[in-house]
């Protein structure tokens, strides 16, 4: 049997991902994150938790302007294009470019056995659209 190859597509609404990424960043400590797509970037506001060990010294308010795009055949990261800090706190000068970064990758495909290669991340208002091939691999003959 040979391999068998494709297109897959998919679409993402404005609601999943706002959803899904309040989740992901609160574990980061990320509180209040809203999410507004616009067409080719996504706008993101919250307030990033500062703390020494357990202690919160404060909720750092800031919006950010993303990038979102593929990377590594099956996930989708974002890139920081511009942000703006309330200089409440002293601040390393990329703090919160590094902070974005750890939350790479935003989402990751994995479709085993499937192989994606993703194309195309299109970000408007409606929604994020999703576009990639992907290849199936004969199966593996099993040794009895």
């Amino acid at each position: 049997m040979s391999a068998s190859e494709g297109t897959l597509s998919g679409f993402i609404p404005p609601a999943s991902l706002q959803r899904y990424l309040a989740e992901r960043a609160a574990k980061e400590g990320v509180e209040g994150l809203r999410v507004t797509l616009r067409d080719g970037s996504a706008d993101i506001e919250g307030r990033w938790r500062i703390t020494v060990g357990d202690t919160v010294l404060g909720r750092l308010p800031f919006s950010a302007t993303t990038e979102l795009f593929p990377a590594n055949g099956n996930e989708v990261h974002w890139r920081l294009q511009r942000a703006t800090v309330a200089q409440m706190f002293p601040l390393p000068p990329n703090w919160l470019q590094e902070r974005f970064k750890n939350l790479n990758p935003l989402l990751r495909f994995d479709l085993s056995p499937l192989r994606l290669n993703l194309h195309t991340v299109r970000v408007t208002p409606n929604g994020v659209s999703l576009l990639a091939t992907f290849t199936l691999p004969p199966p593996q003959p099993s040794s009895s």
